[in-house]
């Protein structure tokens, strides 16, 4: 089976560079995964404008941290 779907893993998408290239790949359509550190609220803010522009169908959230390994969240999948 064949799909043309993109998918893209953006590391540090929270804020900054990462945070706007999410933001212009959910403009394109692609989904996205992206990963933050110690950013969740505005880890949350880019999920949640990224889901608003409706243009992407889903959006995951990785918790990288050092003191909790194997923690994950996903927002929106």
């Amino acid at each position: 089976m064949r799909t043309d779907k993109k998918i893209a893993i953006v590391t540090g998408g929270s804020r900054g560079l990462g945070r706007n290239t999410v933001i212009s790949l959910a403009r394109r359509g692609v989904d996205s995964l992206f990963t933050y550190n110690s950013a969740r609220a505005e880890a949350e803010k880019v999920a949640a404008e990224v889901e608003a522009l409706r243009m992407a169908t889903r959006v995951g959230v990785q918790l990288s941290s050092l003191e909790k390994t194997n923690s994950s969240r996903r927002l929106g999948i």
